[in-house]
């Protein structure tokens, strides 16, 4: 199971203003405490570790330099 989570951008994100949120299969949501990165990464890492299943990543950030709004998800499964 990863231990933590990095999303890197092409370009400098506002830190503030990006987030991750993690939820198991059930909907659940899986503690994760957010951590200070470089400039165009966000990084977190679950307070504990992740149990084999399905798990969901929504993330947002916005861009430093014209302030644009991105957002996504990702699904992966732990075994």
């Amino acid at each position: 199971a990863p231990t933590e989570i990095v999303m890197r951008f092409s370009g400098p994100i506002i830190s503030r203003a990006s987030d991750i949120e993690l939820v198991d299969a059930r909907g659940g949501e899986v503690s994760a405490a957010i951590l200070p990165s470089g400039n165009s990464e966000i990084l977190a890492r679950p307070d504990h570790p992740l149990a084999p299943g399905i798990y969901r990543l929504t993330w947002k950030a916005a861009g430093q330099n014209d302030g644009h709004r991105m957002s996504g998800n990702i699904s992966f499964t732990v075994k």
